[in-house]
């Protein structure tokens, strides 16, 4: 999935991306850790803190 070019990510974008559940994105976007953004009833999270997050777990454990 191409993330270049859009400025928010929802949960099925985070799901194709990052490969993981419905429940382990929602687990991750009420993480504290991880810099999500509630609208109404739906979450997001930014492309850029996204590709920040990712560069500051590399080669690190992140547990939910």
């Amino acid at each position: 999935m191409e993330i270049e070019g859009k400025v928010l990510l929802t949960v099925s974008d985070l799901r194709k991306v990052l490969h993981l559940g419905r429940d382990r994105c929602y687990d991750l976007m009420h993480n504290p850790a991880f810099l999500s953004i509630r609208i109404g009833h739906q979450y997001f999270v930014q492309t850029k803190a996204l590709l920040k997050w990712l560069d500051s777990y590399q080669g690190k454990e992140f547990l939910l």
